[in-house]
């Protein structure tokens, strides 16, 4: 199975959603940058809903030394780039990856991508989740943010639309 690694915004949404024990059924690890857990302490300090790594066994942390950091980019925060660092270190790796920026840089590197949107349909096709319409209710109300046609595709993908 590929090295997981998970960017921040892929752990707040399927954690705000209840869909957080999915990762660990359809990945059975997964691998938190720093940078990644030191976002989420942020955002608990401030009263955020999220998870605090520490408390799970199938998250492994990694730590990056600089000099095995991808070049920065305007626009990409520092869990991103601690993301897709560790994933242009381990070829067949999985990046989690929402922002659109980052997916597209990490494309540009030859790293293989998916988001929240993209585990929801794989969990999905696992017979993990009934459907995806309510998760997708959800992510809504959370302020997660995809064009009206990426959730058209997707419900599309998950057979709850008509082609």
């Amino acid at each position: 199975m590929p090295e997981v690694i998970a960017d921040t915004s892929v752990i707040q949404y399927l954690y705000q959603s209840a869909h957080f024990s999915i990762l660990p059924i359809l990945y059975s690890s997964v691998v938190v940058p720093l940078a990644v857990v030191n976002e989420l302490e942020e955002g608990r300090n401030i009263g955020i809903s999220l998870p605090n790594i520490e408390d799970f066994d199938w998250i492994q942390v990694v730590r990056l030394h600089p000099q095995n950091l991808v070049a920065q980019i305007s626009g990409l925060g520092q869990g991103e780039r601690e993301v897709i660092s560790v994933a242009v270190g381990s070829p067949s790796s999985l990046a989690l990856l929402d922002d659109g920026l980052a997916r597209q840089y990490a494309k540009d590197l030859k790293v293989n991508v998916t988001g929240t949107l993209g585990i929801l349909l794989k969990a999905k096709q696992a017979g993990l989740v009934q459907t995806v319409i309510p998760a997708l209710e959800r992510l809504n109300d959370l302020g997660f943010r995809a064009s009206h046609s990426t959730l058209l595709t997707v419900l599309k993908m998950a057979g709850e639309v008509d082609r």
